[in-house]
């Protein structure tokens, strides 16, 4: 995290590029909730609403030993789906934000419309760079890739594959790549365009896998027994979860009895483990 926020300085426009799914929301939310402790801070979320980003904000507290108390009042969180480089400006110039995270650029509305969206793109770019000198802000904007990079053979992400002509106005760029593993490869590239490669902890998204035994229902009477008692416990489990602002989404489980057994046998190994815990 350090050598990320080391590469954000004053009046830097700093891009955070990766294909869909991988992080890019949660890393400039991380980056940002450090950037509040002592600055003024805009979230400008077109894609997920401020409930969601603030959400999101809270957990990051949570996971890094900060206390949202104390930075949530410079935290600015605005879900507004038609934003515009002017007015982003006039917000920027009414509140005196330090720093700026846009998600994302694609979905950002030009101030001159054109046929080509990625010339559009360019000139945007072009906005937000001349918006960070001219107000003394810096702003990081999430982007996405374009899918040309998953045929590759180890699906690397390169620069060309953002389709931004004026891609050499980035003060810094951080590229995440996909991994099958908490560790992350992400790539920051500064103004010369040299790389470091950075290798970042993720905390990936938890599963819980709620079953029922069924040996526990005897009699003909009991036979739906196993689902009420199974959906009262997991209405309370989600009740929880979100007393402690944790989001949770649940799954139905229907599957043919070779894919039951396995998910079966990954809870019975589950249960023995918290068993020898005890």
């Amino acid at each position: 995290m350090k050598d990320l926020l080391n590469s954000i300085k004053d009046n830097h426009l700093v891009m955070i590029g990766g294909r869909p799914a991988v992080g890019k929301t949660t890393l400039s939310l991380q980056i940002i909730v450090e950037l509040a402790k002592y600055s003024k801070c805009l979230v400008c979320s077109l894609e997920m609403g401020a409930k969601q980003i603030e959400s999101k904000v809270i957990s990051i507290c949570k996971e890094q030993n900060i206390g949202y108390n104390t930075i949530k009042n410079n935290i600015v969180i605005d879900d507004c789906y038609n934003l515009t480089i002017q007015k982003l400006k006039e917000d920027c110039l009414k509140n005196k934000y330090d720093y700026v995270i846009i998600d994302y650029l694609q979905l950002l509305s030009a101030n001159n419309k054109l046929k080509d969206r990625n010339k559009e793109l360019s000139n945007i770019v072009k906005d937000l760079k001349q918006t960070c000198e001219e107000l003394g802000l810096s702003i990081i904007i999430n982007s996405m890739a374009h899918r040309d990079c998953i045929y590759r053979p180890n699906k690397e992400i390169l620069l060309k594959d953002f389709r931004i002509d004026s891609i050499n106005l980035f003060d810094n760029i951080i590229i995440i790549n996909e991994s099958d593993t908490d560790l992350k490869k992400i790539e920051l590239y500064n103004k010369k365009r040299q790389k470091t490669e950075l290798n970042y902890i993720w905390n990936k998204d938890k599963l819980l896998i709620v079953s029922v035994d069924i040996s526990s229902y005897c009699i003909i009477r009991e036979r739906m027994g196993m689902f009420v008692d199974g959906g009262i416990y997991v209405m309370n489990l989600l009740y929880s979860l979100h007393y402690y602002n944790i989001a949770a989404c649940t799954l139905n489980w229907f599957y043919e009895p070779i894919a039951d057994n396995k998910i079966k046998s990954f809870c019975i190994c589950a249960s023995a483990f918290q068993g020898n815990l005890k």
